[in-house]
């Protein structure tokens, strides 16, 4: 069967499926895709933040690839000791 763990031989729903989707108690707690939503605020300073971290990164690599570049020799055979 494929999803087995969905359902029980009987066609029920298993026991994890009802532990874990039972109705709560306080809708005004629950998730749902509405109150989940970020802000145009908070998407503006996360793009922000996510720029500037790809631009550290990038620089990041073009420093350590300037610094370590000609150190390694593939004709040397070995570690050169």
């Amino acid at each position: 069967m494929v999803n087995d763990w969905l359902f029980d031989p009987s066609g029920q729903p298993s026991v994890f499926i009802r532990a874990c989707c039972r109705p709560r108690p306080r809708p005004q707690y629950d998730i749902t895709v509405e109150k989940a939503l970020s802000g145009p605020h908070t998407l503006r300073v996360g793009l922000a933040w996510w720029a500037f971290g790809m631009c550290m990164a990038f620089t990041n690599f073009v420093i350590v690839s300037r610094m370590f570049r000609g150190k390694v020799s593939l004709e040397s055979g070995g570690y050169g000791h």
